[in-house]
């Protein structure tokens, strides 16, 4: 045996040198006999080839770009073989290929042992298919004869040699090339068993788990057998834990890369056809939405269409539109549900009077009929709706007048019925608002509610009216007093103004009145009296009231005096004084604040200030009363105090007293007169400030509450509770 082994080795070796001498290069081109492609082969090579005429029929065409060499060709031969179920083989005993089936060839071919010669080596020219004898090392035989079935094809075989750890194999040249390959890694010494950790970047640690399983089993499909090691969940949650050979490492890392990747996302748009949206939004925020942080998950809720823009992957958008489905079926009395809202900010009854008269309007009306089945319109991107969308139509308000109130109704309660019984209720009592109807009508009625009931600003509002009189007059008068005496008589001539009384005066005058005067006297003779007066008056009256008063909301201010007047009843007999009514004299203003864009405000104004002038000339009648009115609207800014209107009045006069005709003659004449000059002028003027509250926690006007309560030393506190332990 051992000189056999010595021989055949060295034929090899003399074979080997021979093989790499260059070898002659033999040309095909055309269309060829199969039969004929066989005899070249076999001339070529020296081989000795049997076969059956009749099996080789058939012709092929050969367009080589040259020239190819002897094992090529015998390659060549073996492939059109095997395209036509052919295939050659050595028999046992035999030297002589044959050519025969190829579903046959693993019944016949000789069996050969593959491990005498070095690898790539061969003694003489290898058959187009060989059963050898297989020597497994380090392997299991069992598993890797389970690994290696899938590759060897309808006309490869491989069975273990009992319980020995050696392979019959059967199979084509081609075959065994691809299982050799397989065999070095199948075969291979077990390597040292490590744990890794990987970190997951992009899908949660659970479904790469499931792909991975997933991944695992297709492997085992295909190839026979799975990739060796195990996947554990990490503590952290996010990442895994690879139990696997040394040598597997590479490929679990490589297989965790390629499927640690996010999948891509698209935006679609789902129109949900008998639900509201806030509602089916908030049921797949809850169900579907992932539970591994994507920022690239997006639901946006679109009031204008009618509709919710979803940014989601494939598998999320399956979700949704299989969850869209079930809504659409659900059943009509499902679809009518009741909402409530309770009012902060303005009074029940003045918001369903809004809401009235949208609904009278046809603005605030179904869009969807509830009583028949849609499907949710869902589309494929974010612009364009889907083949299998339907459109979704107003359903036009009804004809039938809203249902007044009626006496039967509860007196803290009150019905309005719109289209497709959409109806509305007030709750006086608790200020609620309670509605009933189709979920899209629900969401259009809480986005309204959203703007009409707001707290309103407030604006503190400040009128400042002021009346301003000046008033100047001079008085210049002379006096004379003559007495003569002509015999028995007395003749007295005077020009008396009422300055004082120069009769019978010895020393001093009988003086009155105000002024600078100056008096010459010869006492019992003549006298002259001359007085000047200047009188000067400045009046000033402010009055300024301040009221609180809500944006788009009148407010009032009113501080006024009663006069009250007789009223007499008379007849032929009696007559009877009653209370005949009174007037009212004093400030009275009336505001109605409007906040506007740019920091003003759209002010609307009435200022009236009136007083009463002197006594009632009769009991019967009220007293004469003076009214200043300022009126209209404007726009002022925030904070500033601005003139919005006034008045001036003046009136000038002049008097004189004098002697006729002696008053005429000049400069004499000035001796017999009494002048008086006067002149007033009188001002009034409107101011207002308005400073809009716009703190949320009412700071700004706790802080002018307070201010004005320290000015006028108001306490404003109340006691404080302390506690206290009670034994």
């Amino acid at each position: 045996f051992t000189l056999l082994m010595l021989g055949v080795v060295l034929l090899s070796m003399l074979r080997q040198t021979a093989y790499s001498q260059p070898q002659p290069l033999t040309t095909l081109s055309g269309q060829l006999e199969l039969a004929r492609v066989v005899d070249l082969s076999a001339e070529r090579l020296s081989l000795n080839i049997e076969y059956d005429a009749s099996k080789l029929k058939g012709s092929v065409t050969l367009r080589l770009g040259g020239g190819v060499t002897d094992d090529e060709l015998w390659s060549l031969t073996n492939r059109l073989l095997s395209s036509r179920g052919l295939t050659t083989v050595r028999r046992s005993g035999d030297a002589t290929i044959s050519v025969v089936l190829l579903s046959e060839a693993a019944a016949v071919a000789r069996v050969e042992p593959a491990s005498l010669l070095p690898a790539g080596v061969d003694h003489e020219v290898p058959a187009g298919f060989r059963t050898v004898i297989v020597d497994i090392e380090h392997g299991d035989p069992a598993s890797i004869v389970d690994a290696i079935k899938p590759l060897l094809g309808k006309s490869g075989k491989v069975t273990r040699v009992g319980e020995s750890k050696k392979l019959l194999l059967s199979a084509t040249a081609e075959g065994h090339k691809l299982i050799n390959r397989f065999l070095t890694d199948l075969d291979a010494p077990d390597a040292e068993t490590k744990v890794v950790e990987i970190a997951i970047r992009h899908l949660g640690v659970e479904r790469l788990m499931v792909l991975v399983e997933q991944m695992q089993a297709s492997r085992e499909l295909v190839s026979g057998r799975k990739l060796p090691g195990k996947l554990m969940r990490a503590p952290d949650g996010v990442s895994v834990l690879v139990v696997a050979p040394e040598r597997a490492m590479g490929d679990w890392r490589s297989m965790i890369e390629r499927l640690d990747r996010r999948e891509p996302v698209t935006t679609e748009r789902y129109a949900p056809s008998h639900f509201g949206l806030e509602e089916v939004r908030v049921l797949i925020e809850s169900t579907i939405a992932p539970t591994e942080p994507d920022d690239r998950w997006r639901v946006v809720t679109d009031t204008l269409t009618g509709s919710l823009i979803i940014t989601a992957t494939a598998s999320q958008h399956e979700q949704i539109t299989s969850l869209m489905d079930r809504l659409s079926e659900a059943p009509p009395e499902s679809r009518r549900p009741m909402r409530s809202w309770t009012m902060k900010n303005r009074a029940v009854d003045e918001v369903i009077s809004v809401l009235e008269g949208l609904i009278s309007a046809g603005v605030l009306e179904a869009t969807a009929d509830d009583g028949v089945a849609q499907e949710a319109s869902h589309d494929g991107s974010a612009n364009t709706p889907s083949d299998d969308s339907r459109t979704v139509r107003p359903v036009p308000p009804s004809s039938a007048p809203l249902l007044p109130r009626t006496p039967s109704q509860s007196s803290t309660a009150r019905s309005v019925t719109g289209a497709d019984d959409f109806t509305l209720t007030a709750d006086v009592g608790t200020n609620t608002l309670i509605a009933v109807g189709s979920p899209r009508m629900l969401d259009q009625l809480d986005a309204l509610l959203a703007t009409i009931d707001v707290r309103q600003p407030q604006v503190m509002i400040e009128v400042l009216m002021i009346a301003l009189t000046d008033a100047q007059t001079r008085d210049l008068a002379i006096q004379l007093d003559q007495v003569v005496t002509k015999g028995g008589t007395l003749v007295r001539l005077s020009s008396l103004f009422g300055l004082g009384n120069l009769a019978g005066a010895a020393t001093t005058a009988n003086l009155s009145g105000a002024g600078g005067t100056a008096v010459v006297l010869d006492p019992g003779d003549f006298g002259v009296l001359v007085r000047a007066l200047e009188t000067i008056n400045d009046g000033r009256t402010l009055s300024m009231p301040r009221l609180l008063a809500t944006n788009n909301i009148p407010a009032s201010f009113n501080s006024t005096v009663n006069e009250p007047f007789l009223s007499t009843n008379a007849s032929d007999t009696v007559a009877t004084t009653s209370f005949g009514g009174s007037e009212s004299a004093g400030t009275q203003i009336t505001v109605t604040p409007q906040i506007a864009s740019g920091d003003h405000l759209v002010l609307e104004y009435d200022v009236t200030l009136s007083a009463f002038v002197g006594e009632s000339a009769d009991p019967s009648l009220p007293p004469a009363r003076q009214q200043n009115v300022v009126s209209s609207t404007a726009s002022i800014p925030d904070g500033y105090t601005v003139a919005v209107g006034g008045f001036e009045f003046t009136t000038e006069g002049k008097s004189t007293n004098q002697v006729p005709l002696i008053a005429k003659i000049p400069l004499f004449g000035e001796l017999f007169k009494s002048r008086s000059a006067s002149s007033t002028r009188t001002r009034f003027y409107v101011f207002i400030r308005a400073n809009v509250l716009r703190s949320d926690g009412f700071d700004d006007l706790k802080y002018l509450s307070d201010q004005l309560a320290d000015e006028t030393h108001i306490d404003t506190g109340w006691p404080t509770v302390e506690p206290r332990v009670i034994k």
